[in-house]
């Protein structure tokens, strides 16, 4: 939402009017038009009733009065031309019922600029005018008719000289409408002007002035008395009724108008400052009372990552706890018969040698007779598979070394393992794949204390590969390690841009942000407020978080902190404002499922389930471009590498989140200009 620009109109030449309009025209469509060739004339020290059908335009109206909307043409002059002078009372509450009155009045007293004691004795007095509770009460736990009084109170805090009241006797009981109108009279009396809007025809007799309004135009603008008398009737409903006739009988064509309407509007309310500390310091206050009142969202938003890393490491990349798999060994009878298992002994079978280097890495050993059991126990899910040891498979390995290009193809298959795997489950199957080259890995260690002479080293080195200290890494491969920058991340900018979003469009929802707007704060103090309620619980978050990963659960951190601080920081300011820019565009419920699929893409487009080198080369083109899939390679590289940020692919992790960011402010920007946030709550 943008304000609308000061001009260059004075407020000393309307003379004794405190609102003139004058042509205003507005549409939101070639199809909807809300204001077409509109005209009124508000005399000072006066009570003005706007009267009209809902749709007919009325809200529309006082929202370009007070700067919230622009008109497409026409102008408006005031006699005040700042937004503090203004008493805007809107349809809605737009209060908080979270808040107690003492909090609600606390707030809009800053908004005005107004000291602290002044508010308490103006808030005070306004809450015996208008017969209302002690200031601890909550605003929720008021009547319905309390409510409207209180939304009253706020309004006139700060002694406007125009008020404004958008129905503000609307659902009350008729003695509730009745005091507020005789308070409404006797501030028109002490010279405020009142700008009040009705459906209720008859109860508009009270005010000086009445213009009664349908589709966009003013049908008449006199005193009660007077548009009864011209209609020759003795209600004000049947004479609305004549001049609806008669305005039925005009042929108004709205495109002959909308061709006149050539020039600018104009308006002279001056847009709020870009940020005024003490309107600033009210926001403050504003998310302070609200974070209280709603402990369980800041409660949630805190310590849902701290809970999710939790259960990332206790569930995911542990080591099964029972996994069995069968051994069918021909050379000699399972298990194997010897106490001890000495490895530079030559008279212990080299099977029985491996067999226990399985065990050391525990795995869960059934042992068979028969190949064809072992394999039906298999097919059952008894076993996750079985190795198979052929007769004489010491005795081969020893002629296989020795005099290998004299083999037989028979004796070369006695001198091989031979492993059938259930490979129905994919990371139980790897897992067994990687315990078994760890055994055959341990079984060659083992051997180095051997005499050099012996026949078993002569064994050992007929491995064709040897297993050399990874690049980077450990040799104790846990998915749990690779995927800890990723959810981290992922963490980090969802949290922010749910609760940002949710904020935000509470506060529209409510009509909060437009009442507060119209008191005379600026878009840039809400979202410099918000942007700081949520650094301060980012902190927090990527805090604990990083405790628990790397301190707690002794994940691989090379690097140096802050560079992976840095980065996971940048990831929640960026989350931060994507949520800004999804919920001043789109509706909460959008807003929402735009979240999921942000996650959702990011967790299977990012590189988390799979790495992205499996992708098609188009689709890994396309992942590129999401918000955190170059960062997260740049964190994992940093923590699991010791990569610096000069590094190609820190530094474009980096530049990554960074476009994201000012892409999202971009977007903020353009959705406030082009598209008003207040037009959502009518």
């Amino acid at each position: 939402m943008e304000d609308v620009n000061l001009t260059s109109n004075h407020t000393n030449d309307i003379g004794n009017k405190a609102v003139m309009i004058i042509d205003a025209y507005k549409a939101y469509s070639s199809s909807i038009v809300v204001l077409n060739g509109f005209n009124m004339n508000v005399e000072k020290g006066t009570i003005y009733g706007l009267l009209g059908p809902s749709g007919c335009g009325k809200t529309t109206l006082l929202s370009c009065i007070i700067g919230q909307s622009r008109l497409d043409a026409g102008h408006i002059k005031l006699s005040i031309n700042k937004k503090k002078d203004i008493g805007y009372m809107p349809q809605e509450l737009a209060l908080y019922n979270e808040f107690n009155i003492l909090e609600t009045l606390h707030y809009f007293g800053l908004l005005y600029e107004m000291c602290y004691e002044d508010i308490i004795s103006k808030g005070e007095k306004l809450m015996k005018i208008m017969e209302l509770s002690s200031v601890k009460t909550q605003f929720g736990s008021l009547s319905g008719g309390q409510q409207r009084r209180f939304s009253l109170c706020v309004t006139l805090l700060h002694e406007p000289s125009l008020l404004i009241l958008d129905e503000p006797t609307v659902g009350l009981d008729p003695i509730i409408s009745a005091s507020i109108w005789e308070y409404i009279k006797d501030l028109a009396n002490c010279g405020k002007t009142i700008i009040i809007t009705t459906h209720y025809i008859e109860e508009a007799r009270q005010a000086n002035t009445i213009g009664l309004m349908r589709k966009g135009v003013l049908l008449s603008e006199a005193s009660p008395v007077e548009i009864m008398t011209s209609c020759n009737v003795d209600t004000l409903e049947s004479a609305f009724l004549i001049l609806s006739q008669n305005h039925n009988a005009v042929n108004t064509n709205m495109d002959v108008y909308r061709k006149k309407c050539i020039h600018p509007s104009t308006t002279t309310i001056e847009k709020s400052s870009f940020f005024e500390y003490t309107r600033f310091k009210a926001q403050m206050l504003k998310n302070w009372y609200w974070s209280i009142r709603n402990w369980e969202i800041i409660f949630f938003i805190c310590f849902l990552p701290i809970f999710t890393v939790l259960i990332f490491n206790i569930t995911i990349g542990r080591t099964p706890s029972y996994l069995q798999i069968g051994i069918v060994n021909n050379e000699i009878p399972s298990p194997c018969p010897y106490e001890s298992n000495n490895i530079c002994d030559n008279t212990i079978p080299l099977s029985c040698k491996y067999i226990h280097e399985i065990e050391n890495q525990g795995l869960s050993l059934k042992y068979y007779n028969d190949v064809k059991l072992a394999e039906e126990d298999s097919i059952r899910g008894h076993t996750w598979g079985f190795m198979q040891f052929k007769q004489n498979f010491t005795d081969m390995i020893k002629v296989r070394f020795d005099d290998a290009m004299d083999m037989s193809v028979d004796d070369l298959e006695k001198s091989s393992i031979s492993i059938r795997m259930d490979m129905s489950d994919f990371v139980i199957s790897k897992l067994i794949e990687g315990k078994l080259l760890l055994s055959y890995r341990d079984l060659a260690i083992n051997f180095k204390s051997c005499n050099k002479n012996s026949s078993v080293v002569s064994i050992i080195r007929t491995l064709p590969f040897k297993i050399m200290q990874p690049v980077h890494g450990s040799f104790n491969i846990n998915i749990v390690f690779y995927g800890s920058a990723a959810i981290i991340s992922i963490l980090g900018l969802y949290s922010t841009f749910l609760f940002t979003a949710l904020s935000i469009n509470m506060d529209i929802n409510s009509g909060m942000i437009e009442r507060s707007l119209a008191s005379g704060l600026s878009i840039s103090e809400i979202f410099l407020s918000q942007f700081l309620l949520q650094f301060v619980i980012m902190l927090f978050q990527i805090g604990s978080m990083f405790i628990l990963q790397f301190v707690v659960f002794k994940h691989p951190f090379l690097s140096s902190p802050i560079w992976p601080f840095a980065l996971v920081l940048l990831q929640g300011i960026c989350g931060t404002f994507l949520g800004f820019a999804t919920s001043v565009t789109f509706d909460e419920r959008l807003t929402t499922f735009i979240g999921i699929c942000l996650v959702m893409s990011q967790v299977f487009l990012g590189g988390i389930m799979w790495p992205l080198e499996s992708m098609h080369s188009i689709l890994k083109t396309i992942t590129v471009f999401l918000p955190l899939t170059l960062s997260i390679e740049a964190l994992r590289s940093m923590n699991a590498r010791n990569w610096d940020i000069f590094h190609p692919t820190v530094m474009h992790g980096f530049q990554s989140i960074l476009g994201w960011i000012l892409f999202s402010i971009t977007i903020t920007i353009l959705s406030l200009k082009f598209k008003s946030v207040i037009k959502r709550t009518k």
